[in-house]
């Protein structure tokens, strides 16, 4: 399994490859998170949910719901349409040779649904605070945190 530990920054989505398992990675997720000021609300199995379901899934996937408090008042003070966004999801799936860690850009989703300046800014700045939390879990995930 490969080592290296990477931020990726996609046209809509910021990502974290490692070679690190992933419950480990997981672990890395749940930390990051907390230590960013955000709540997981619930974490979603879903290579598990499928499993029960009947269906087949040899590869595993967690999504953590997550939330920042400041902010989610903020945008549903701003437009309650957009409780529809909220929490946000991080999603965790184990490949082959690496684990990857995954959101949407809030300054893409969010202005999808809202086009007020107000909700763009406020949604950038969401965005950093992800940004954050995924170079902690990139970090953590290679012991340099």
């Amino acid at each position: 399994m490969p080592s290296g530990e990477a931020f990726v920054r996609g046209e809509a989505t910021f990502g974290v490859i490692c070679g690190r398992p992933f419950d480990v990675v997981c672990q890395c997720v749940e930390a990051s998170v907390a230590q960013a000021g955000m709540r997981i609300v619930h974490r979603h199995e879903l290579d598990r949910l499928l499993r029960d379901a009947g269906e087949t899934a040899a590869w595993q996937c967690t999504t953590f719901e997550v939330l920042e408090p400041g902010f989610a008042g903020r945008l549903i003070r701003l437009d309650a349409s957009l409780a529809q966004l909220l929490p946000w999801r991080i999603c965790v799936q184990a490949g082959p040779e690496m684990t990857t860690v995954i959101t949407a850009m809030p300054s893409i989703v969010i202005t999808e649904f809202a086009h007020d300046a107000a909700v763009g800014r406020l949604a950038r700045r969401f965005e950093s605070a992800l940004q954050i939390v995924l170079r902690a879990v990139a970090a953590r995930a290679s012991g340099r945190a």
